[in-house]
């Protein structure tokens, strides 16, 4: 859930102290692609964020990206030249 100015803030659990933890627990509830309100983060009143956990989705949203991406992907740029250097599959192309 999302409310507008404040996100999903409010549904944080307010003992929660590891992120991995609790993201991997938004997976098992509602699987591989949902979205949460993170103020600050997107341009909407909700402060929208995607989340994506299957790697065979994200790899194709990496590959079309195009050459002049914008966002945060715009910082992913070391990361997508490191791989590059180490010939990873998620930035080769067919």
């Amino acid at each position: 859930p999302k409310l507008p100015i404040v996100g999903s803030l409010p549904f944080f659990p307010p003992d929660e102290k590891d992120m991995y933890n609790y993201l991997n627990r938004r997976r098992e509830k509602f699987g591989e692609w949902y979205s949460f309100g993170a103020p600050g983060f997107s341009n909407d009143i909700y402060g929208t964020v995607f989340v994506m956990d299957d790697p065979n989705e994200f790899v194709k949203v990496v590959r079309g990206e195009g050459t002049h991406p914008s966002g945060i992907v715009e910082y992913l740029w070391p990361i997508k030249a490191a791989l590059k250097e180490c010939h990873s599959a998620l930035v080769t192309t067919n």
